[in-house]
């Protein structure tokens, strides 16, 4: 009871960074909609983990996964057969994101040397940070007993955060936070800030996408259900964990058909969608059955076009905005190209790291269970 799913309580800015502001934030409390089923993590047992790390100056701290929410669109029966076959329960996800990365693992590894591989203890807190800052900037210790409780945690500069949240420099972590997460403790304000503007350029980009599922009928009408579809595809685009099976092939369903996941969705979009309707976006016919509800957007209009491309970051603002006046139809394939030439070198480097920072031993584990549940979701 009382736990809160992402956007967190607190009122928050406009997500659109340019809407009027009449000289300040516009503001608005995005209504809490979802019920918090499929909780699988209290809030207290998430603070009591991340206060383990309490020395290590972390400035905000992020909660996702399956540890976290269910995915699991299962029957009761196949669920507890799944369970059974990959663990108890899952692994939670935690990022950790931090001022100074070696500082940071400077004190962990005296307080908690136990979650890094010997070969990154000997090469001590200077060897992790420069690992940490290659690629997408994340460093991962999986399989990390705290508090009785299995967990993976990420560690991330803030600088480093902000970058990819605003300019999709890796769509790594950006990735991860175009979907439902939660804030844990205290919320760093400037990350919440590039947090927003993140989901504002994943919904544009799903609306341009759109046109990429069926280019002779220029679909411009499709249900909620779509759209988190196509949000929750971006960060796995090119990504090649989903090509050679180290991933399960309905996990994106699962992001949005497993209980209490749908509403998550909902809260976290709803104030973005609404501004870009006032705006002329796009409309959005509601009906009884929130799942029901659709979004019209008229991709022949060159001003919606430009007006969508617009939210998305500079880089790939330069690729569509000479494609937009004339070919439209062809928005849809370069921007999947686009979003695959940032997702997929990034997936491979981060790949490759976490064979040296998580260690053999927990690598073939790790990657063992990503292969197995890829499988049995065959």
């Amino acid at each position: 009871p009382g736990f809160p799913c992402w956007p967190s309580r607190r009122m928050i800015p406009s997500q659109m960074t340019d809407a009027p502001k009449n000289g300040c934030h516009a503001v608005a409390m995005i209504e809490h909609r979802s019920n918090c089923s499929g909780v699988l993590t209290s809030e207290s047992d998430l603070s009591t983990i991340v206060s383990s790390f309490s020395s290590c100056n972390i400035c905000h701290a992020i909660g996702y996964g399956s540890g976290v929410f269910a995915q699991d669109e299962s029957s009761p029966l196949e669920s507890s057969l799944l369970a059974s076959k990959l663990s108890s329960s899952p692994m939670i996800d935690l990022i950790l994101v931090v001022q100074d990365a070696k500082q940071f693992h400077e004190t962990n590894m005296i307080i908690n040397g136990m979650h890094y591989s010997s070969t990154m203890l000997a090469l001590g807190s200077r060897g992790a940070s420069f690992l940490q800052n290659i690629g997408p900037g994340v460093y991962f210790n999986p399989y990390c007993n705290i508090s009785g409780t299995e967990v993976k945690y990420g560690v991330i500069s803030k600088e480093k955060l902000l970058a990819d949240l605003l300019n999709w420099q890796y769509l790594y972590i950006a990735g991860r936070l175009h979907k439902p997460t939660i804030c844990i403790g205290n919320c760093d304000d400037e990350i919440l800030d590039a947090q927003r503007k993140n989901a504002t350029s994943a919904l544009s980009a799903s609306l341009l996408l759109q046109n990429l599922r069926n280019n002779e009928q220029r679909q411009e009408v499709f249900s909620f259900s779509q759209l988190f579809f196509s949000i929750a595809r971006i960060s796995y685009t090119g990504d090649f964990r989903m090509t050679v099976g180290a991933e399960d092939q309905n996990k994106v369903n699962k992001l949005i058909q497993s209980p209490g996941q749908y509403g998550r969705w909902v809260d976290m979009y709803t104030e973005t969608l609404a501004e870009f309707r006032g705006r002329g976006l796009l409309d959005i016919t509601k009906t009884q059955n929130d799942q029901n509800s659709f979004v019209e957007c008229n991709l022949q209009d060159l001003s919606v076009r430009k007006e969508l491309i617009r939210q998305l970051p500079k880089s790939l603002q330069k690729t569509l905005d000479t494609i937009s006046k004339d070919n439209s139809e062809l928005l849809g394939p370069t921007l999947a190209t686009g979003l695959t030439k940032i997702v997929a070198p990034s997936a491979r480097i981060q790949g490759v790291k976490g064979l040296l920072t998580a260690g053999l031993s927990k690598s073939i584990k790790y990657a063992a269970a990503k292969f197995s549940k890829g499988r049995m979701s065959r």
